[in-house]
């Protein structure tokens, strides 16, 4: 396994290491990030980038719960809808890349704001 990382076996007969988490430490002149539940955020999940809802955070445990939007970022149309099923699932806050606001098209439909935009970009998301 890489330097900073830990992985644990799912099952005692598991050949590698199932569940994955890097433990990189921030800079120390980069603040750390804080999170409010009821927030748009960007997350990276199974090596990819979503568009997230922040319904939960817990700070003893460093992770937070999220329901995803698809599809994943970048999308090529802009627009981001919610699944079929709201299921949520927790992530480690490290995952966390950033927040977001999102402006409401209608029918269920979303997309980031210019200025977000323009962000994301300039920060590679």
């Amino acid at each position: 396994m890489v330097e900073n990382t830990i992985g644990c076996r799912r099952l005692t007969s598991d050949e590698g290491f199932s569940l994955k988490h890097c433990l990189v430490k921030l800079p120390q002149n980069q603040p750390a990030l804080s999170f409010e539940p009821g927030t748009y955020i960007v997350v990276k999940a199974i090596g990819r980038r979503h568009v997230a809802f922040l319904s939960d955070v817990n700070a003893e445990e460093q992770e937070a719960e999220v329901a995803t939007l698809q599809p994943r970022i970048p999308s090529a149309s802009g627009v981001y809808r919610w699944r079929e099923n709201l299921e949520t699932f927790v992530v480690p806050l490290p995952h966390i890349v950033c927040t977001v606001m999102l402006c409401d098209l209608g029918n269920n439909s979303f997309k980031f704001t210019d200025n977000d935009i323009t962000r994301l970009k300039q920060e590679g998301v």
